[in-house]
């Protein structure tokens, strides 16, 4: 048993929060990282791939049909966006089913193996799809109201867009709400809305910090790759039509280093679903007692997975 396993159901204060989320990345970073490469290195291909080709479609626009440039860029957006999608999923449930197990295990996740985080995993998938599919009428009818107000009058626009990105603070709970909860998907937004709403400065407080931190590292990622297309911008090293050594070496630099850009910026994304697992915690904890609720729970569940004593005697033969 692990003498400094960290504790879900919490109360925390910021410096606390803060704290736990690197404590847990330090314990479990190893376990994590391995089961995270498993998709994100062939997705992180793609994606380099992908970006490569839109940059390329970019530059060399000028002398192309604009029917065919538009296109192209269309397409790569797409097939990035399937990509980063593929990538929320997969990250998103890994890095879920790791937290699952790591609460529910004595030992955490050690000499964790992946078919015990398959089942996880799959469930967790699938929660994230569904959440994100009931977030898409959410986000029109947002989007609908932004539209009445911006055609009534301008203040009424400023207004509505400042209490939609008020709004968005306490969103960031639902999906934790409907990963580590056993309810429907909709349950999840009001109760998600709710404990957001409840906590609201501590999350903005705590995602400011995180988001700054996430966003330096993941720019020391993606500093060579912007060097590289920074110098075939400016040297002209981006000639479909005219290749040489030179230009089969850069583009595979840009290409290897927008693998590492990606592989750099989808792993990074394990501080956000970390951090808001906690901030769900400890907003559960506060506003619920969670770890009482959960404590009763599993009193429950053993005294049911064990026969009364009175089954006992009833399952007994009688003596000859």
């Amino acid at each position: 048993m692990m003498n400094n396993k960290i504790p879900f159901y919490a109360e925390r204060s910021f410096g606390e929060k803060f704290n736990v989320v690197f404590s847990f990345l330090k314990q479990n970073w190893r376990y994590m990282l391995r089961y995270i490469l498993y998709g994100v290195l062939p997705l992180s291909l793609l994606a380099a791939l992908s970006v490569d080709n839109l940059m390329s479609s970019t530059m060399n626009a000028v002398g192309d049909e604009p029917v065919n440039t538009g296109l192209q860029l269309f397409g790569n957006y797409i097939f990035l966006s399937v990509v980063c999608v593929l990538v929320g999923l997969w990250v998103g449930s890994v890095v879920f089913a790791c937290m699952q197990l790591y609460n529910e295990r004595a030992n955490g996740l050690e000499d964790v193996t992946f078919a015990d985080l398959k089942p996880y995993a799959k469930r967790n998938a699938g929660r994230i799809f569904k959440c994100g599919l009931a977030g898409i009428p959410v986000a029109f009818a947002v989007i609908a109201i932004l539209v009445g107000c911006a055609m009534v009058d301008v203040t009424f626009y400023i207004v509505a867009f400042i209490v939609v990105l008020a709004l968005c603070i306490p969103l960031l709970m639902v999906l934790p709400t409907y990963i580590y909860e056993d309810i429907s998907v909709w349950k999840a937004y009001a109760r998600g809305l709710r404990l957001g709403w409840k906590t609201w400065v501590g999350i903005f407080a705590l995602g400011f910090v995180l988001t700054f931190i996430s966003k330096a590292l993941s720019f020391v990622f993606a500093i060579p790759w912007y060097v590289v297309f920074l110098i075939k911008a400016v040297f002209g090293y981006s000639d479909p039509y005219n290749p040489n050594i030179i230009n089969i070496i850069v583009d595979l630099l840009q290409y290897v280093f927008g693998v590492i850009m990606w592989i750099g910026q989808f792993t990074l994304s394990t501080i956000f679903l970390v951090s808001i697992s906690y901030l769900y915690s400890h907003a559960a904890e506060k506003l619920d007692d969670m770890s009482v609720a959960k404590g009763i729970d599993d009193f429950e569940g053993m005294a049911d997975s064990n026969p009364d004593d009175d089954d006992l005697f009833k399952q007994s033969e009688p003596l000859v």
